[in-house]
């Protein structure tokens, strides 16, 4: 889809304008004129013959000709007819800076934005918004927004969920100098969304860099498949908002406990090599470094400074997130010394004292410029009376200037907070970002460094598709059908693993205690005996766990002991009978966690991490979006604390790791191909050197 009509529009109606001083129909015409747009601007409201000098029409039906887009400003009740009148006029994007639609106004919303977006089809019109600031292209000239700002021409694409995000970073960009491609402020989704942004933005010959501000996601999977593309071509960075949203389903499994929604973004984004950012700082610093340095020449940092301790803290934060220092050369130490007083560090970071002339800085960035393997340098400079300010960065910017291309990419740290304009001008002309401390400016360094390295979470290989075993979704969906039975029984979630070669320790099934004595002396002691409840999570809180049986007389006993506890402490439970299994030794082994959920915004969601039942204190796991490859399920395992064990350490040998890998992803084509599961937990899979076996699973299914 083509959207250069969008955002480069020949002509515009604005439909609602006004000469009212603090109208919405007012803002909006006066920044589409002060901002320069050349186009043709048609002006619609009945009320009105003329608005700021601009003939104003009463209807769309009288304009000469279908503009490229409009904007609508009218209120709510009126978007949906408006919409259908410019179908029939013949335009094709309308931006709807109005609310009162789902977002805001309930049922009355709801219908209201249906029957706009119900005409907007009829008619191929696509829509921006509802309820957004609007859309901005400074290159064009052209601003459809009531921000108060005008933002520069430049090179970095934002697109924001939220309009009092893209009015803080433009009131701040303006400060700084920093200047956009594009702006979107996408509203509430309605039509366009931020896959169609993002595929539009990546071929965009003006936009070097893409940063979105998103707090929910429509039309998840073709975002992400656009996001892989996208971030071959430029740097796409995301802030998230609502990390720390409540899940309802958080109370009923492991699952759902350990995969709040937050997780599962963060998952997908790191599946589909998006960088991700946490703070409107970063974005502000981001957004510093990415207008004068859209991808960096190197991944090490040579730190100049003429402070000892701020050079060592730009080290603490560069080495604490995961950055290298640049190795300095033989051949580089050598110069070094020859221009530095002895008392300098001798190693990098490059103390060059207190008291370092204009002179001795430049002569210093000199020798590291020149040095072929160092392509980044951090300029950290301390006003001292010896070293003042104006008169380092007169020199700095004289060395700048007459390097001859190409030249190591260069940040700087001022601790003079207050730089004249003229010289914040010339850095910027020489691509140089400013910034107030050393943590700031290693850390947008890093965020760059990182955005570059997620693109080897993108899966290369094609996935291999699992067939679907149609025994399962047999069983399933006549468990649906039934609406009896929300969690499955256990003798039916070890069915189900089997059938899709998830290995599972044998299980015997008693319906009372004298069963369970007689079940057992045809297994082998010792056995374990379990509760048997879909209603208990955690069977060993509520005394649902008896281990190293070693007789039918203790099997009995132990589970007349249990009905007595489990009624104590749970008296509402259904019970179900007893589950015998037998005891299985570790041997070195470990207890690991395998879940799923299947999230509203992504679909199945797999969770891998370290078991047993302090799973949800120890919060160890990672998650990926299923199905998964070998290569995403060895990457899922890696992100977890316990798999440093799990590869083996001194005397411990390492685990089957491809038969965990196999069941990672038959577990990933078992959510996948049986949408009838909306959550599934095997706690533990007891994993040794030698086997791996699920000790206990359990299963929702959804009721429909």
């Amino acid at each position: 889809m083509n959207l250069d009509s969008l955002f480069s529009p020949t002509s515009l109606a604005l439909i609602g304008a006004s000469p009212k001083e603090g109208s919405l129909g007012r803002a909006l015409l006066e920044n589409i004129i002060k901002g320069g747009y050349k186009g043709t601007i048609f002006l619609i409201n009945p009320k009105y013959t003329q608005v700021l000098d601009l003939p104003c029409s009463p209807s769309i039906e009288t304009l000469p000709f279908p503009p490229d887009i409009a904007v609508l400003c009218t209120p709510a009740k009126s978007v949906p007819t408006i919409i259908e009148d410019l179908g029939k006029k013949g335009t094709k994007f309308a931006v709807v800076i109005t609310a009162g639609f789902s977002e805001e106004n309930g049922e009355e919303g709801r219908i209201l934005q249906e029957a706009m977006i119900e005409n907007a089809k009829i008619y191929g019109i696509r829509i921006v918004g509802p309820n957004c600031l609007g859309i901005m292209n400074p290159s064009a000239n052209f601003n459809a927004t009531f921000s108060p700002r005008t933002p520069h021409k430049g090179n970095i694409a934002f697109v924001s969920q939220s309009g009092a995000i893209l009015v803080s970073l433009l009131e701040w960009a303006h400060v700084m100098g920093v200047g956009f491609s594009k702006l979107i402020s996408v509203g509430g989704l309605s039509d366009l969304n931020f896959a169609d942004y993002l595929k539009y933005l990546m071929h965009d010959s003006q936009t070097k860099s893409i940063i979105l501000y998103i707090e929910t996601l429509t039309d998840a999977h073709r975002f992400l498949s656009i996001a892989r593309e996208a971030i071959v071509k430029k740097p796409v960075i995301v802030i998230k908002s609502g990390r720390f949203q409540e899940v309802a389903q958080a109370v009923r499994s492991h699952s759902g406990a350990l995969a709040g929604s937050d997780a599962v973004y963060e998952a997908a984004f790191r599946q589909a090599g998006l960088f991700r950012v946490y703070e409107l700082q970063d974005i502000y610093d981001l957004l510093l470094t990415l207008n004068h340095l859209p991808q960096l020449k190197g991944d090490q940092l040579a730190i100049l400074t003429n402070g000892g301790g701020v050079g060592i803290l730009a080290t603490d934060t560069l080495i604490s997130i995961g950055g290298e220092l640049a190795i300095l050369s033989s051949s580089t130490l050598n110069k070094l010394n020859v221009v530095l007083p002895p008392t300098w560090s001798h190693g990098n970071p490059i103390d060059i004292i207190g008291d370092a002339s204009p002179e001795r800085y430049t002569k210093a960035l000199e020798i590291l410029m020149d040095d072929p393997k160092i392509q980044t340098i951090l300029l950290i400079h301390c006003p001292t009376a010896l070293s003042p300010a104006k008169e380092v960065f007169e020199a700095i910017i004289e060395t700048l200037t007459k390097k001859q291309s190409p030249r190591p990419d260069i940040f700087l740290v001022s601790l003079q907070q207050n730089i004249e304009k003229k010289m914040l001008s010339n850095f910027f002309h020489e691509k140089v970002p400013i910034y107030p401390t050393p943590e700031r400016a290693v850390r947008a360094f890093m965020h760059l460094v990182k955005c570059e390295a997620e693109k080897d979470n993108i899966e290369k290989k094609s996935r291999k598709t699992l067939k679907v075993e149609p025994n399962v979704s047999r069983i399933l969906k006549d468990l649906v059908k039934k609406k009896d039975q929300e969690w499955l029984d256990h003798h039916i979630v070890q069915e189900i693993l089997t059938l899709y070669d998830i290995p599972v320790v044998k299980t015997a099934f008693a319906s009372s205690p004298a069963e369970a004595s007689v079940l057992s002396q045809k297994m082998d002691f010792p056995l374990v005996l379990k509760i048997a409840s879909k209603d208990i999570v955690h069977k060993s809180e509520v005394g649902g766990v008896a281990l190293n049986l070693n007789s039918p007389e203790e099997v009995e006993k132990s589970a007349h002991t249990m009905l007595t506890t489990v009624s104590h402490y749970f008296p509402q439970a259904r019970n179900e009978g007893f589950i015998l299994q037998p005891m299985i030794p570790l041997n070195h082994g470990f207890e690991l966690f395998l879940g799923g959920i299947r999230d509203e915004t992504f679909g199945p969601v797999v969770i891998f991490g370290a078991g047993g039942k302090a799973v949800e204190v120890i919060k160890d796991k990672a998650l990926a979006l299923a199905p998964l490859t070998k290569t995403s399920a060895l990457n899922l395992i890696k992100r977890t604390r316990i798999y440093e064990q799990l590869k083996g350490y001194r005397d411990q040998k390492p685990i089957p790791f491809d038969q965990l890998l196999d069941c990672l992803i038959h577990l990933s084509y078992l959510l996948v191909n049986q949408p009838e599961i909306a959550e599934l937990d095997i706690n533990p899979l007891l994993v040794d050197t030698k086997k791996i076996l699920v000790l206990d699973a359990r299963t929702r299914i959804f009721l429909k």
